[in-house]
């Protein structure tokens, strides 16, 4: 269950990237960078804590939940250059987070 939790967030982070790329940021973008009871931020970050197994994904958790965060204040203030430098840090957390698990062909297919 947590795999398909975190397949549907790189999903997420794809669509996303498309929408940056046109610097047209639609209302669903925005919410979903919203920390509260209709984000997806906060239960991505426990869901990848939960199943991180090393001191690495551990640390790249940490760095994936900070680079989310800035994507959620640049986002409610419609930074796209903001949200840019963000997913780039979010796209290699996830990237370095993946790496040696069962996962790791998924969201490297994913995200390349």
């Amino acid at each position: 269950m947590a795999e398909h939790y975190v397949v549907q967030a790189v999903g997420k982070l794809l669509e996303i990237s498309e929408e940056m790329e046109s610097e047209n940021l639609s209302t669903a973008t925005e919410t979903l960078f919203k920390p509260g009871p209709n984000g997806w931020v906060t239960p991505l970050v426990q869901t990848l804590s939960e199943m991180s197994t090393t001191a690495e994904q551990r640390q790249s958790c940490a760095a994936l939940e900070k680079s989310l965060f800035q994507m959620c204040n640049a986002a409610e203030s419609k930074n796209i250059e903001g949200m840019r430098t963000a997913y780039s840090s979010i796209y290699s957390s996830l990237y370095n987070w993946a790496a040696k698990t069962e996962l790791e062909g998924t969201v490297h297919k994913m995200l390349i």
